[in-house]
C-alpha cells in the first residue's frame, strides 16, 4: 500500500466513530470521548474540503470498510495536494508514524524537514513502508 493512503486510511478509521456527531455539530455525546477532540480539531482542517466532506457524509451514514476505504482515499488525496496539512495532522491521529509523515511531507515538497537531511531518516512503524 502507498505510504500516503496508508496515512489517509488511519486518519480516517480514527475519524469513523466521530463522524456522525461531526457532522451534526458534535451534539450526540462523544464530546466526553477523550479522541474527540482531536477528531474535532482534525475535522476541522479535512472537513472543510468538498472532496472529503461529500465521502465522509456517506461513511457517517453506514461506516462500513468500503466507505471508510473511499474516505480514506478521498483523504490521501487530499494530503498529497498539501504537505503543510499532512504536517499539520501528524499529532492529531494517535498512532500515526510521525518519522514516516516528516519523510512524505519532505518528498512532497513542504514542511520544516526540508534541507534536512536527519529529518526522518529512522522509519518505525507502518511496516517500515519508506526506510533509508
Amino acid at each position: 500500500m502507498d505510504a500516503l493512503l496508508s496515512v489517509g486510511m488511519q486518519v480516517a478509521k480514527f475519524l469513523g466513530p466521530y463522524l456522525p456527531s461531526l457532522l451534526k455539530g458534535g451534539s450526540s455525546g462523544a464530546e466526553s470521548d477523550s479522541g474527540f477532540e482531536k477528531a474535532r480539531a482534525l475535522w476541522g482542517l479535512l472537513g472543510q474540503k468538498p472532496e472529503v466532506a461529500e465521502v465522509a457524509q456517506a461513511a457517517a451514514e453506514s461506516p462500513d470498510e468500503s466507505r471508510l476505504g473511499a474516505l480514506g482515499e478521498a483523504i490521501s488525496k487530499v494530503l498529497s495536494q498539501s504537505p503543510d496539512l499532512l504536517e499539520k495532522i501528524t499529532s492529531m491521529v494517535p498512532g500515526l508514524d510521525q518519522d514516516l509523515v516528516g519523510k512524505l511531507t519532505s518528498s512532497l515538497g513542504g514542511g520544516a524537514g526540508e534541507g534536512d537531511s536527519s529529518a526522518g531518516d529512522v522509519v518505525s512503524g507502518l511496516k517500515n513502508l519508506l526506510g533509508k
